[in-house]
């Protein structure tokens, strides 16, 4: 009986497979944008600092320079995070990500020091955290610390409604004394 040999097939199956992952993750690599690390200051005091985002991906445009390098223009960012101070030595501080979704923004709040078990209302306010005007978009009330939801508003529309700030309330019965509040503010580029 003759004895096959499987090896140069075996070989080219394998180059051939190698080409093809190859082929496939070079596709699928991501992209790599630079950016420089946000900035936020903090201070003891019952006063909000607002965001600093300093991460922008900037697409080509189909129009081309002089020099044959093609012109860029900024996009906005996918989202912002809202730093929310301490109000009325609540001890209550944390972040709210405002993240752009298609054509409305998804609003997700984290704080520290919330009582547990408690309902804090929290909206959306006209003005700043100095000086908070009428409700302009209500959010869930937080529980343990966090509420996440979809606001039924571009994030276009938001930003040109500024100023905004985003303001949690101690409880429905104290709607008036804030514990946490930020100021929404358009990101630096």
């Amino acid at each position: 009986m003759e004895k096959k040999s499987y090896t140069i097939p075996v070989v080219i199956g394998i180059i051939i497979l190698g080409i093809v992952v190859f082929i496939l993750w070079s596709n699928n690599a991501p992209s790599t944008t630079t950016s420089e690390p946000s900035s936020a200051t903090s201070s003891s005091s019952d006063t909000t600092t607002p965001p600093i985002d300093n991460s922008t991906t900037y697409p080509a445009s189909n129009s081309t320079t002089d020099s044959g390098n093609q012109d860029v223009a900024p996009v906005a960012p996918a989202s912002i995070i809202v730093p929310l101070a301490s109000e009325n030595k609540s001890n209550e501080a944390g972040s709210a990500t405002i993240t752009k979704t298609g054509d409305k923004v998804k609003v997700a709040i984290t704080l520290t020091g919330a009582p547990k078990g408690a309902s804090q209302p929290a909206h959306i306010h006209l003005g700043s955290c100095d000086k908070p005007g009428a409700i302009k978009y209500p959010l869930p009330d937080i529980m343990n610390g966090a509420s996440e939801t979809t606001v039924n508003v571009s994030y276009e529309q938001l930003m040109s409604e500024l100023p905004l700030s985003i303001n949690v309330h101690k409880s429905a019965k104290e709607i008036k004394t804030y514990v946490a509040c930020g100021n929404i503010t358009v990101p630096q580029q």
